[in-house]
């Protein structure tokens, strides 16, 4: 008489037990799978970033050989005005040859120790490319003059960076008269 009975709900609620049975199935797949689920979903999203990262770099990547090439004759350019430190005397030359340019006179050329505090390691931004040098330079003439000329150390050639200036001033500005020890760092090759 069971049989019957169940035969007979089968029969009377075909719709509904076909749907309990669906529900059941999904909920048992549903939760069956559901560590599946999320790692399935993380990875998704990391394929999509990634994805994303991917078609960035695609369209910045347009013009990348030109831009290599330009960034090469920029770094000849930067090696062009580094001092070599095997060069001591042409080094020590290049201030002399100031003296052109401005109306002072160079009484004294002095390489040092120098330590840039801002790019040593501690610093933030070490060097890892270059060298510094460092200079004393002493100069007799007037003040204006000696302003000149540390004004002037920011337009020639090599990276030139004042660490500090000492000076005594004459009686009038300007006559000669006044003088400086200006301590600088230069930027140079980086020895091997």
């Amino acid at each position: 008489m069971n049989k019957e009975l169940i035969l007979g709900f089968i029969k009377r609620y075909p719709t509904a037990l076909i749907s309990a049975f669906v529900a059941l199935s999904c909920l048992i797949y549903i939760f069956g799978r559901g560590d599946l689920t999320t790692e399935l979903e993380a990875e998704e999203a990391s394929l999509s970033s990634r994805m994303t990262k991917l078609d960035a770099n695609n369209k910045n990547a347009v013009n990348l050989a030109g831009d290599v090439e330009g960034v090469e004759v920029l770094v000849e350019k930067i090696r062009a005005r580094l001092f070599d430190s095997e060069q001591r005397a042409v080094n020590t030359n290049f201030f002399y040859t100031l003296e052109e340019i401005v109306p002072i006179r160079i009484n004294g050329v002095s390489q040092t120790q120098v330590s840039v505090p801002s790019l040593t390691v501690n610093g933030g931004k070490p060097l890892e490319l270059y060298d510094t040098m460092g200079y004393d330079v002493i100069v007799e003439g007037s003040y204006p003059d000696i302003i000149l000329l540390m004004n002037e150390f920011s337009r020639v050639s090599p990276f030139i960076r004042i660490l500090g200036v000492q000076m005594s001033i004459g009686t009038e500005l300007k006559i000669s008269g006044s003088a400086a020890r200006i301590r600088i760092a230069i930027l140079a090759k980086k020895n091997s």
